[in-house]
């Protein structure tokens, strides 16, 4: 089950809603490959196909891209895999617009992280665990 969380500004009432963590819907590397980019897609078929993943988790993180920082804050999903040989791989953690490397927020970093806000930048975000969803 995954975790809802609200980022708020006290200072200009910016207010967003995040789902973050993975529903109960099961995770099928197939359901989720098509919001990867084609090369990352390819490259997690392989693997699959050689059985080389030996474990798999599928959820949603809280992102923003250090680089561009055109979308804000926004949730991801994200695909950590690791292999038979114990080596941890991330994939879909790039921005869409400018290919940088997302820095990327779990549930846990998220409750603790000091983000300025993406409206008025003037003060750092609240983040509050408001509920639960699948």
């Amino acid at each position: 089950m995954g975790t809802v969380v609200t980022a708020s500004c006290e200072h200009c009432k910016y207010r967003q809603e995040f789902h973050l963590g993975g529903g109960l819907g099961g995770v099928s590397l197939e359901r989720y490959l098509h919001l990867l980019p084609e090369q990352e897609r390819e490259v997690l078929l392989a693997m699959k196909q050689e059985e080389k993943i030996n474990r798999l988790e599928i959820g949603n993180r809280l992102v923003c891209c250090e680089t561009c920082r055109e979308d804000g804050l926004y949730q991801k999903t994200v695909f950590c895999i690791t292999d038979r040989g114990g080596t941890k791989q991330v994939f879909g953690i790039r921005c869409a617009r400018c290919g940088g490397e997302l820095q990327s927020y779990g549930e846990a970093k998220t409750l603790e992280a000091q983000l300025p806000c993406p409206q008025c930048g003037r003060q750092f975000l609240t983040f509050q665990r408001t509920g639960l969803w699948d």
